[in-house]
């Protein structure tokens, strides 16, 4: 004979209950920031026996964050060499010359999403010989304040 307690019809009422609730899902938290900035760009290339480091320095911002990032390199680099900024998660790549102009090209990791996102903008440098601050060789500044790059998705 089969008896029903109490018990047994809350148990058999919460399983009905629970597989009738509909599944759960991850919402996405990625978002990823549209475009950024550099600002106060300078390299600084060396002359014949001048052993100051070859040194490329800027400051990224993105869409998405209201603060600045310092992104610096000091030491022999060239245009394939991919650098950190400051934060791990950018990095960057100049391909300038002391006799060109060159692109900045951004790689960033976002927080909660997959992948890299990067971005490439044209810096225009005005280069001059100098001997201040780091000894004798050519110092190439960009003219404007900022320059504004669109991010693409990897």
């Amino acid at each position: 004979m089969f008896s029903t307690t109490p018990l047994s019809l809350l148990v058999l009422a919460i399983s009905t209950l629970t597989t009738a609730l509909p599944a759960v899902t991850k919402r996405d938290t990625c978002t990823l920031p549209t475009s950024f900035t550099i600002s106060g760009f300078t390299a600084f290339y060396p002359a014949a026996g001048n052993t100051h480091n070859q040194t490329t320095s800027f400051e990224f911002g993105d869409s998405s964050t209201s603060s600045e990032l310092t992104c610096t390199v000091s030491g022999a680099h060239g245009p394939d060499d991919v650098f950190s900024c400051s934060d791990p998660t950018v990095s960057f790549s100049y391909d300038g010359t002391e006799t060109s102009s060159g692109s900045v090209t951004i790689y960033q990791m976002v927080s909660g999403c997959a992948g890299c996102i990067d971005g490439s903008v044209f810096v225009s440098t005005d280069c001059i010989p100098a001997e201040v601050p780091f000894g004798l060789g050519t110092n190439c500044e960009m003219p404007t304040v900022s320059l504004t790059g669109e991010f693409s998705s990897s």
